[in-house]
């Protein structure tokens, strides 16, 4: 709280937070078992802390000042690259473990089969069922913080402008490209998990955050649209779905 409440700190905290976030990338050579190091975790961590600096307006003010300054490129352009490579990494593993748990589920759904099973198979199948639970809530919540961080940063245009150079802008245009896809395409119906709120999975609520974050880079960059529509896996149909729940939630005309 002392930290929060003073300005100068507040003010040094982004750009050495920031810089902390992209050179975790550089660790090499940890035994990450032994050392009990987890560069997600540990992002994520610093994502909530930037979260919190973040109501502060001399937080934002330092932000804009770096972005604008000299050095702000080099600093800032592999932190956003770092921020979607993340993105990309936890949700993709998130929705990987619902798949898994969707399809175990309906295995044991499946009277017939699971009764047929010898019992040391049914063990071993709620064995893994558990801990596909527990990686999944664990990456979700991960994800969510990442793209709750992106949304944050694509918001203050001066700092939006990043994700229009590379590598950020192809991370960007295929991230919103593939999520839109898992959300909105034909194997959508393999998340449909029981319970999604024991993982933290709120369906509606992540596509809108996917559908905000690229609305709010599009709006900053106008290359952004092309760059998407470049994605070899774009898909006019799945654009025209997110369309129509933009519609309905009102996204991108005064709404959310």
């Amino acid at each position: 709280a002392e930290v929060l409440n003073n300005v100068a700190l507040t003010q040094e905290l982004f750009p050495n937070l920031v810089l902390a976030y992209a050179e975790l990338d550089q660790v090499e050579g940890l035994d990450v078992d032994r050392d009990d190091f987890d560069k997600f975790r540990t992002r994520g961590m610093i994502a909530h802390i930037l979260d919190e600096i973040w109501r502060k307006p001399e937080c934002v003010a330092s932000a804009v000042r770096l972005a604008e300054g000299e050095g702000g490129r080099e600093l800032l352009g592999p932190f956003m690259a770092a921020v979607l490579g993340d993105l990309l990494h936890n949700l993709q593993d998130a929705l990987d473990r619902l798949s898994s748990i969707r399809g175990l589920q309906d295995l044991m759904q499946n009277t017939a089969e699971w009764e047929s099973m010898p019992i040391n198979a049914r063990d071993e199948n709620r064995r893994f069922l558990a801990s596909q639970e527990n990686a999944a809530s664990g990456f979700m919540r991960l994800a969510l913080t990442t793209l709750s961080l992106l949304n944050m940063l694509a918001g203050v245009k001066e700092l939006c402008r990043f994700f229009g150079e590379e590598p950020a802008v192809g991370r960007a245009a295929y991230a919103c490209v593939h999520f839109l896809e898992e959300l909105l395409g034909p194997n959508r119906t393999s998340l449909k998990v029981e319970d999604p709120e024991k993982y933290g999975f709120d369906p509606k609520a992540l596509l809108l955050s996917v559908i905000q974050f690229m609305l709010q880079v599009g709006a900053h960059i106008p290359s952004f649209a092309e760059a998407v529509s470049r994605e070899p896996d774009f898909s006019a149909d799945v654009l025209g779905r997110a369309s129509a729940v933009m519609e309905r939630h009102a996204v991108g005309a005064g709404g959310e």
